[in-house]
């Protein structure tokens, strides 16, 4: 890779750091800014494809599945028929250039989110071709991590302080559940959830070499402090995720534990088994958890089981059999909702959005075609994710290649290892965002998409056919 292409990924570096601090990408100020942001990184990426005479290694089931979201959104976009007014939801028709084709139920919403769509397309066939290398891999799942431990430090300190910083605009209150730079406490849930995995994998790897105790005490630190984000913060569905991801590590865990102890012998094993379940031990003792606590309280000695976003969902279901193939249109959701819910005599309570689930969400919006592509594109990414975990249980079921003792201490230093090991992090991060997005909408909100799409596209990218080859690292690539 050039040194355009290079740029072009430090560009992406400096894009994950930012966005969680732009009040998560959540008003059109900022999404504005992150929009031109990655429209600028993948025009850098264009430029370097040129320079360098390449083609970018790109699946062609996924180049299919987002040719086929962006025309279908901006086809809708263009022959829109009416622009609703979201202030009061009042919807104005106007004429669209083929009235007898589907178009969008709103003009400016559909053209808004298809330009965002369309930055972060690129940005993810950005995120593919970095991917190839594995210090590509390594830099962007670091600043991910970084991100989000910086955002937990800055969440925990909003809430602990007794003079918090004053982020919020002029005359508007935060709620009491708001966290960091998220006005919505589930959001930044979702992104601590990306995070804090790349620091565990930091961690891991930097234990396998005995001169990084410096880096060793950061990632332990980063992760720590992510954790405590995570107590503190008061989403239910985030501390669900979480739980769900951290039983699936502890499983693989037990699965390759007869490896673990051939090559590092039980003592060792025990004793970072132990520091490791005192240190969370000790996380969820001493972090302030309080808020939480009184929030699970209050959801168990709720009356009944009952909860709005089923409420909601329900709602969205029984709208279904007047859907048309291609939906409402991008971005067209909230509008759209209440008036097919009033249709069928089922006005919410108050006001909602988006759905509280991003696969019922593109059922409203893109239809049964777009969001049948939509399931192929997440489900390519799924069988992506569940192959890096079978990578990684694989030894322990004596099926993969046989190395003799060389050999392996090799291999446990190559490029091919810090890869397989990165990679089953990102995959067990993929699978906890496809997971909440069946309770909040982490696929919705710009810097969320933004550390999923990156997520993503290192799952699905193709290393390079290089570092095929066990590579031992030299100390600084370490």
């Amino acid at each position: 890779m050039g040194k355009l292409g290079n740029t072009s990924g430090w560009a992406v570096v400096a894009i994950l750091a930012v966005a969680p601090f732009l009040y998560g990408g959540t008003t059109e100020r900022f999404i504005d800014c992150l929009n031109w942001g990655m429209l600028g990184v993948s025009l850098l990426w264009i430029a370097s494809l040129i320079v360098d005479r390449r083609s970018p290694r790109i699946p062609i089931l996924v180049t299919v599945c987002v040719l086929w979201i962006l025309c279908q959104g901006w086809f809708m976009a263009f022959n829109a028929k009416s622009i609703i007014d979201r202030e009061y939801l009042e919807q104005v028709a106007i004429n669209a250039p083929f009235p007898s084709l589907p178009g969008s139920m709103d003009a400016v919403g559909s053209r808004t989110m298809m330009l965002r769509i369309t930055a972060l397309a690129l940005f993810f066939f950005t995120v593919i071709d970095l991917g190839q290398s594995t210090r590509w891999v390594r830099r962007l799942l670091s600043a991910i991590a970084i991100s989000g431990t910086a955002l937990a430090a800055f969440g925990v300190w909003q809430r602990s302080s007794p003079t918090p910083f004053e982020i919020w605009p002029e005359g508007s209150k935060p709620q009491l559940t708001a966290f960091a730079t998220f006005w919505y406490h589930g959001n930044a849930a979702s992104l601590l959830n990306l995070a804090w995995p790349a620091s565990l994998m930091g961690a891991i790897w930097s234990f396998r070499s005995p001169r990084s105790q410096l880096l060793r005490a950061l990632w332990l630190a980063s992760l720590g402090m992510i954790l405590t984000g995570l107590i503190v913060n008061a989403s239910k569905a985030g501390h669900i995720i979480a739980a769900f991801m951290a039983v699936l590590f502890i499983l693989v865990f037990l699965f390759r534990l007869r490896v673990l102890v051939s090559r590092h012998g039980w003592p060792q094993v025990i004793v970072y088994a132990v520091l490791g379940f005192a240190a969370v031990g000790a996380l969820l003792l001493h972090a302030d958890g309080a808020f939480s606590v009184h929030r699970w309280r209050e959801w168990y000695e709720r009356p009944g089981f009952s909860d709005s976003r089923l409420t909601t969902a329900s709602t969205i279901l029984h709208t279904l059999p007047g859907m048309n193939l291609l939906g409402s249109g991008p971005g067209t959701f909230e509008g759209v909702f209440y008036r097919r819910a009033a249709a069928v005599d089922e006005t919410p309570d108050v006001r909602w959005e988006f759905a509280h689930n991003d696969y019922l969400q593109y059922v409203v919006e893109y239809g049964w075609v777009g969001s049948l592509v939509w399931l192929i594109l997440w489900g390519y990414v799924l069988y992506h994710c569940f192959r890096q975990i079978w990578y990684m249980v694989r030894p322990a079921l004596e099926m993969g290649e046989y190395r003799g003792r060389r050999s392996r201490q090799r291999w446990e230093h190559s490029f091919n290892a810090m890869r397989q090991y990165y990679l089953f992090g990102a995959s067990v991060t993929m699978i906890g965002v496809l997971l909440n997005a069946m309770l909040d909408f982490p696929l919705q909100i710009l810097s969320l998409q933004i550390y999923a799409f990156t997520v993503a596209g290192i799952i699905i990218s193709v290393p390079k056919s290089s570092l095929a080859a066990p590579h031992v690292l030299l100390p600084e690539e370490a």
